[in-house]
């Protein structure tokens, strides 16, 4: 029989991951709605938007990607079985693209990271436009350590398959 053990702990460990994303994703949305509710204050207005975009984001990316992987893992575990050469095929296939897609996110995160700072430092006091740069800033940083670690994961899965 085949050693699947590849294909397991990397869809475990994305199931994991994807758990920590979504819960992250509801706590700071539930926190950042209770800060206006109970706030009036322009700075915490300015910080709910970038900080609910990204939480819906987390939200739906982490519990597709925790939703799925069981199912992951029993597919292209039984495709590895059954025609590794066709389980070769189909995840470079599909993972080319996705580790290709991580210099995307991280641009995209470093720009926010980079704008969120600039606007602290050039923006003072706590007021909407201050609390849009902190909102950047936190998101930012959260999700450019997670897409690190994802984009580690992904290359030593895809360093497995390449060598099949």
């Amino acid at each position: 029989m085949a050693n699947v053990d590849f294909i397991e702990s990397y869809f475990k460990a994305e199931k994991l991951e994807s758990f920590v994303f979504f819960a992250v994703g509801v706590m700071t949305l539930i926190t950042i709605l209770l800060l206006l509710w109970k706030s009036s204050n322009g700075f915490f207005k300015g910080l709910a938007i970038p900080i609910c975009l990204i939480a819906i984001v987390q939200i739906v990316v982490g519990s597709t990607v925790f939703l799925r992987s069981d199912s992951q893992i029993e597919r292209y575990s039984k495709l590895y079985i059954d025609s590794t050469s066709q389980f070769k095929k189909e995840e470079l296939d599909r993972m080319i693209p996705v580790m290709k897609n991580f210099k995307i996110y991280k641009s995209i995160e470093v720009a926010f990271i980079v704008i969120g700072t600039g606007i602290i430092v050039f923006v003072p006091g706590l007021n909407f436009i201050s609390g849009i740069g902190i909102g950047m800033l936190c998101e930012g940083t959260f999700m450019i350590v997670a897409d690190v670690f994802a984009e580690e994961r992904g290359e030593l899965y895809l360093g497995n398959i390449q060598k099949l």
